[in-house]
């Protein structure tokens, strides 16, 4: 894949936590990096999830190696009519050289 094809600017947001003052803790997302992408489909698919049938969209982004993305991230895809949440599944090298890391990610809140 040619570096014009890593055109979509992606952010990509950690999990933390902080004190909520009541003893618990809550979810922050905090920004770890904004780069370039190359995010494509790899299927859809439906599943069911407590009773409920739930849409899925399954997305591969494509990332320059060395990028510090991994799995339990969150990607906001900018450029989307909708802000774009992906959650990250899993991170591994996209070919033998090691130029490029592929994320394979799902939609959050769908």
């Amino acid at each position: 894949m040619s570096a014009g094809a890593l055109r979509r600017r992606v952010a990509i947001e950690r999990a933390a936590g902080a004190a909520d003052g009541g003893g618990g803790r809550e979810l922050m997302w905090e920004p770890v990096a904004t780069v370039f992408a190359a995010v494509r489909p790899v299927r859809a698919e439906e599943r069911e999830d407590l009773g409920r049938l739930d849409g899925v969209a399954t997305d591969a982004v494509e990332v320059r190696a060395g990028t510090d993305v991994r799995g339990g991230d969150r990607l906001q895809v900018s450029g989307e009519p909708d802000g774009r949440t992906l959650r990250v599944l899993a991170v591994r090298a996209a070919d033998a050289r090691g130029r490029r890391l592929i994320a394979l990610a799902e939609e959050a809140g769908r």
